[in-house]
C-alpha cells in the first residue's frame, strides 16, 4: 500500500483519485462484512444465513444478504422464539402467542416478543394483574408467615 501510495503521489491526481477510490471500495466492502458478522447475532437462522453469505466467495452474495437477504431469516427466528414462549406460557400467553403466529406478520411477531407477552403473563386467575416481584426480593416469593 505505501508503494503504491508513493507511485500515485508522484503520478498525479487522477492516479492518487483512482487510489482512493479503491481503498474506499475495499473498506466498504469490509464494513459490509462486518455489519453481517454482527447480525449473526441473531437467532440460529439468521446466523446461517449470514455465514452462508460471507462463505460465498463473492461480495455480491453479501451485498444480496444486506439488500434483503436478511429478513426471511429473521422473520423465521422470530417465529421460533414466539413458539419457544408458547411451549412454556400459560393459556392466557398461549393464545396470544398463537394470535401473533396466526397473523404471521414481522410487527405481530416483534410486538409480541418485545413485550406482548408481558400482560398475559400477568394475568392470573379470574383476570387479575399480578405485580412483577421487586427489585429488592430480586424476584423470590416472600415467607410464609406460620
Amino acid at each position: 500500500v505505501k508503494i503504491a501510495a508513493e507511485n500515485a503521489l508522484v503520478s498525479g491526481d487522477d492516479v492518487v483519485c483512482a487510489l482512493l477510490d479503491t481503498d474506499a471500495e475495499e473498506q466498504r466492502r469490509e464494513d459490509e462484512r462486518l455489519l453481517v458478522t454482527e447480525m449473526q447475532a441473531g437467532g440460529p437462522t439468521m446466523k446461517d444465513a449470514g455465514q452462508r453469505a460471507l462463505d460465498a466467495g463473492n461480495h455480491g452474495a453479501v451485498r444480496t444478504f444486506l439488500d434483503a437477504g436478511w429478513q426471511r431469516p429473521l422473520h423465521t427466528d422470530k417465529r421460533v422464539r414466539v413458539n419457544q414462549m408458547m411451549a412454556v406460557g400459560g393459556p392466557r400467553l398461549k393464545a396470544a402467542a398463537q394470535k401473533a403466529l396466526d397473523t404471521d406478520t414481522e410487527a405481530a411477531l416483534t410486538a409480541f416478543v418485545d413485550t406482548g407477552w408481558l400482560r398475559p403473563h400477568r394475568v392470573g386467575p379470574a383476570g387479575s394483574i399480578q405485580p412483577y416481584p421487586s427489585s429488592k426480593r430480586s424476584g423470590v416469593m416472600p415467607r410464609r408467615v406460620v
